[in-house]
Order: C-alpha cells, then structure tokens, then sequence
C-alpha cells in the first residue's frame, strides 16, 4: 500500500490500485529516457564475453514455449544487458519503472509475432553492443521500444471476453 501499488478500503478488502493513463505515458518517457543513456553506457562497456552470454539468453527464449519461460527469459535478458552499464542507481530506478508498468500492461512478448520482432530487435541491439557503438545501441532501442506496444490489461481482457 506504501508503494501504491493496491489500496485498502474498509469492508471492502485490498485491490490493485489503477494507473491513471498520463501517469502510465509519463513513466514510457522515463523509462525511453533510462534505457537509452543505460544501452549507450553498456554498449561501450560490454565484453565480446557479455554479448556471448546476451546471446545464449536470446537462444535459450526463443526455445521458450510456456508464457512464464518466456517472460522469464525476456527478463534475463533486459537484467543482464542492463547490469552491463555498471548504473547501478539507474538500472534499479528503470527497475522499479518497469515493475509499474508491467502490473498495468500485457506483455507483448505472448504475442507471437511480436515476440518474433522483438527478439530480432534484441539481437540487433546485442550486435550494437558487439561492435561497442552507443549511437547504433541508441537507435535499435529506441525502435524497440518505439515498436512496443502499450496494451492496458483491462481492454486487452475486454477483448478477449
């Protein structure tokens, strides 16, 4: 309840408390704001031995057949790519960020053809890492998540109803 995330009303019970849309729209932009100084800092950063371990993530997710493998996998693999700008501060900040935004969205990763696009998007960004290049780590992130679409759970539910 401190961190907002249900409220408690009396003889009620507790619920998961709602994200007003501009909020959600706020924390995209912070969040587009994080991932692209985190990605230029790790692409300078990372070690042919990281993009090898990024790599072996993104071959073990694309083996992934239960949603919770994969959401898993996907997980893994933004942790690790994350840790690799050494932001300690800002990798938990975006961390945090993303947490908010994932109890109010559908992953697009069940998405079978969005899962295939990202996973495409994530090994080109593994690429931009290989060749230790921040503008082109920049770029393939910000398409990324250009590309990642904001589904809020309840409309996303409504349709399959």
């Amino acid at each position: 309840e401190v961190e907002n995330f249900v409220t408690y009303y009396p003889h009620r019970g507790t619920v998961v408390s709602e994200v007003p849309a501009d909020e959600i729209d706020e924390l995209y932009q912070i969040r587009r704001l994080l991932e692209v100084f985190i990605i230029r800092r790790a692409a300078t950063r990372a070690t042919s031995k990281d993009t090898e371990r990024l790599r072996g993530i993104l071959e073990r997710e694309e083996e992934c057949i239960e949603p919770d493998d994969i959401l898993d996998a996907v997980e893994a693999f933004n942790n690790t790519l994350f840790q690799l700008s050494g932001a300690t501060t800002l990798v938990d900040i975006n961390k945090r960020i993303r947490e908010m935004l994932q109890r109010t969205m559908v992953s697009n990763h069940l998405n079978p053809e969005r899962r295939r696009q990202a996973h495409e998007e994530h090994l080109k960004i593994v690429e931009a890492l290989e060749h230790n290049d921040p503008d082109l780590a920049e770029q393939y992130t910000i398409e990324h998540l250009n590309h990642s679409p904001r589904v809020p759970k309840r409309s996303a539910e409504t349709e399959r109803a």
